[in-house]
């Protein structure tokens, strides 16, 4: 038995049909009390925490169990059943049956993470007299899209202040204010940033952090709802600074690499936000200075000359489970999480550019989708051409 999909490499949207067929091979004739699938898709969570907790006055621990599971459809569609009792004969030889599914309007997209995972699959039964039930599943790929509005397009200027120490024995102000053209963007791509340094104080500046970095919220049902967030570092460029001047302008461009879009619901549990991370690495035991600023990636935009958005691929993270039907709870133990992508670059700011400049790359518009296993299980890699332009703008 085989399913297949006649959605371009399995991948659907929300609100589309999903088409396929069941194949079935027999090498001899054999009865069936019916043949039918059920499409799936849900979203499960789990995880644990210690926390501490007061009884009669005294302060105790325990490990708190959070899970959620949140079923967005369940449908059952017969592709073959007995009549009046009787089951049916089905000769030797290939067999086909046609499915097809129209999907809600508004789903998260298929995800596979640390603490938990959205899933939508095809699960075929062959009900046979007497026989336990022959099932075959196959997984198929949801893909959101988000649009980048008029109200990304506006730029975004943060700023952080930390008094570090100087001798003897008293504080200076340094300052770091960190900018973006806009708060919007599109795959492929280019984010750049901003980076302007006041410094007070005579510490000295060694390193600056530019990083995308991706905030995945896991959120449970029970015993109440609570958040767990799973962060990962997409983009990482270091510069190797040293450099104790009292005002400094060094700027960036972070090139997105294929992500899923930015998604939120305050319904659901699960939640994908994106951030450009600044850290400056200053001498002595001074507390480094960091400034966080939002963004949102979308797969549609509204700016005229924004580029084409390749598909987007989902990060590595190996995902295996084992549960029961109609189990909500999860065997964590059997999770395997791969290390996050690191692309890093480093490079000497001794003479920092000024100004941004067009960081997008050229896009295929005609590439494939990926297929279900990149989709959610496949690392992020860049040619040596790119990386080569990404230290060159670094």
């Amino acid at each position: 038995c085989n399913i297949k999909f006649i959605n371009p490499n399995d991948v659907v949207h929300p609100g589309e049909r999903l088409l396929g067929e069941v194949e079935l091979t027999l090498d001899k004739p054999r009865k069936y009390k019916g043949i039918y699938v059920v499409i799936t898709g849900y979203s499960e969570t789990e995880w644990r925490e210690k926390e501490k907790t007061e009884v009669d006055g005294e302060t105790k621990k325990k490990r708190e169990h959070y899970r959620g599971r949140l079923d967005y459809f369940n449908e059952i569609y017969y592709m073959l059943a007995q009549t009046d009792g009787i089951p049916v004969e089905l000769t030797t030889g290939r067999h086909k049956f046609n499915f097809a599914y129209t999907l809600p309007a508004t789903l998260p997209p298929s995800w596979t993470g640390e603490f938990g995972h959205v899933t939508y699959r095809v699960k075929a039964v062959l009900d046979r007299p007497w026989r336990p039930d022959e099932t075959h599943k196959k997984n198929f790929i949801v893909m959101t899209q988000f649009t980048v509005t008029q109200q990304h397009l506006y730029p975004l200027k943060l700023q952080e202040v930390e008094q570090l120490w100087c001798l003897p024995f008293h504080t200076m102000p340094f300052t770091v204010e960190a900018e973006v053209a806009k708060t919007g963007f599109c795959l492929s791509e280019g984010v750049p940033v901003i980076v302007r340094i006041q410094n007070e104080s005579n510490s000295t500046i060694h390193e600056i952090k530019f990083q995308l970095r991706q905030i995945i919220a896991f959120y449970s049902m029970s015993p109440r709802r609570q958040k767990k967030e799973s962060i990962n570092k997409m983009v990482d460029i270091r510069c190797k600074v040293m450099d104790s001047r009292k005002i400094g302008l060094f700027q960036r461009t972070l090139m997105l690499p294929q992500l899923p879009v930015s998604f939120d619901s305050a319904t659901d549990l699960l939640g994908i936000a994106y951030e450009v991370r600044i850290e400056v690495k200053v001498g002595g035991l001074n507390k480094n200075p960091v400034v966080r600023i939002p963004i949102s990636v979308g797969s549609v935009s509204t700016e005229p000359n924004a580029p084409a958005p390749s598909t987007p691929i989902y990060p590595t993270l190996q995902h295996h489970q084992s549960f029961s039907s109609g189990s909500a709870i999860l065997d964590t133990s059997l999770w395997n999480v791969s290390q996050q992508m690191d692309i890093s670059t480093t490079s000497d700011v001794s003479n920092p550019s000024i100004g941004f400049t067009n960081g997008a790359s050229a896009v295929n518009p005609s590439a494939p989708p990926p297929s279900y296993d990149d989709a959610v299980s496949t690392s992020l890699s860049f040619s040596e051409s790119q990386k080569q332009e990404i230290s060159q703008k670094s």
